[in-house]
């Protein structure tokens, strides 16, 4: 225990001599905007490395593991609209995201529910899927192709925008 304790001083020491050398470096540098860096660099890296899951429909859930994001459940998918301020719950891990598998019982996908993930390359859409909703891929210019079921028989507005991988 006191060789532990003393580590965790020695290592607090450490941090402020840092943070004071940094300091006297730029003397503009605060304790604040320190701490705001430090702050972002944990969320840039727990973004990084992420496992995620929430809802995102009435009976949906969406589950996000190393780069891979299933949507289960019966039913609609929320819309997202950006324009108005509302982006899908997994915005923030959208260029982390490279596969997305939709199950079976899924009946839409949400309008702008995967804008602007770029680094999406695979989606699997199955036959419960009955509406792609107004830019619900947009941008997505990995993606390289999309099998879209029989059972779609509405696709919105700039469902695909800007998805220059894609070919015809």
């Amino acid at each position: 225990p006191d060789e532990q304790k003393a580590a965790e001083v020695s290592r607090q020491d450490e941090e402020e001599a840092a943070e004071k050398e940094l300091r006297e470096d730029d003397p503009q540098e605060t304790e604040a905007s320190i701490l705001e860096d430090v702050i972002a660099d944990g969320e840039e890296n727990e973004a990084e490395s992420a496992a995620a899951f929430g809802t995102c429909g009435t009976d949906l859930t969406w589950d996000f593991v190393d780069g891979a994001m299933t949507i289960s459940g019966t039913g609609e998918m929320t819309d997202y609209d950006q324009k108005e301020g509302s982006s899908s719950p997994w915005y923030d891990y959208r260029e982390q995201l490279t596969s997305v598998v939709i199950e079976n019982g899924v009946t839409s996908i949400g309008e702008g529910a995967f804008n602007d993930c770029t680094n999406l390359t695979d989606v699997t859409i199955p036959d419960s899927v009955t509406s792609i909703g107004n830019y619900a891929f947009s941008a997505c210019w990995s993606l390289q192709s999309v099998t879209i079921p029989d059972s779609v028989t509405s696709i919105g507005e700039g469902a695909f925008l800007n998805c220059s991988g894609l070919k015809r």
